[in-house]
C-alpha cells in the first residue's frame, strides 16, 4: 500500500515534477498515520466513519480525567498496523485551559520511533470552551410570521417566484 506524502509543516500533499510524491520510509509513515488519525474527529470521513478520535462522544465531556483521555489516545496509537508497541507515553491535560498534549515513543519493526506524532517535543489539542453569547440565535416572531405569511401565501403558484417545485 503506498501513501501520498504530506508536507509536515503545512500537511498539504506534496506534488512535484508533474507526480504526487509517495512516502519513503516508516518513519514518516507512521507520523503521517498518527497525525491524521489524532487529528481527525471520528465520524469527520464519510468513507470511514470509524477513522479518527471520538471526541466528541468520549473526549469533550464533562468532567472526564486524564486517565481516561491518555487511555483512549494508547488506544488509537496501538491501533495502527506500523505500531509494535508503546515504549512510553506522557499526557498532559490542563483543565483551565482546557489543552490536552501527548508525547511517546512507539517501537516500531526493531526501530524506536520517538515523537513519530509531531516536529517538535509535544503537540497540543486546544479544546476551548465556547463563547455563551455566540451560541446564541435570535429570531424574533414579527420575522419569522411575515416570513411564514410570504412563503404560503404571497408566492405564486407558477412562475419562476413560486415554492412549489416544477421537476417533481
Amino acid at each position: 500500500m503506498i501513501d501520498l506524502y504530506l508536507d509536515p509543516d503545512t500537511n498539504d500533499l506534496v506534488y512535484a515534477d508533474g507526480i504526487f510524491q509517495a512516502v519513503s520510509d516508516y518513519k514518516e509513515l507512521l507520523r503521517q498515520r498518527l497525525y491524521m488519525q489524532l487529528n481527525t474527529f471520528m465520524g469527520e470521513w464519510f468513507i470511514n466513519t470509524d477513522f479518527g478520535m471520538p471526541y466528541r462522544e468520549s473526549i469533550l465531556i464533562k468532567n472526564i480525567t486524564q486517565a481516561e483521555v491518555d487511555a483512549i489516545f494508547i488506544t488509537k496509537i496501538n491501533e495502527e498496523d506500523l505500531v509494535d508497541e508503546i515504549v512510553s507515553y506522557e499526557g498532559s491535560l490542563d483543565k483551565s485551559t482546557r489543552k490536552y498534549s501527548a508525547s511517546f515513543t512507539v517501537k516500531v519493526t526493531n526501530e524506536t520511533i520517538e515523537n513519530p506524532l509531531v516536529v517538535t517535543t509535544t503537540d497540543e489539542w486546544d479544546y476551548t470552551a465556547t463563547d455563551s453569547s455566540l451560541a446564541s440565535a435570535s429570531c424574533y416572531t414579527t420575522e419569522a410570521n411575515s416570513i411564514y405569511y410570504h412563503i404560503n401565501f404571497e408566492l405564486p403558484v407558477d412562475g419562476i417566484y413560486t415554492w412549489i417545485n416544477s421537476w417533481s
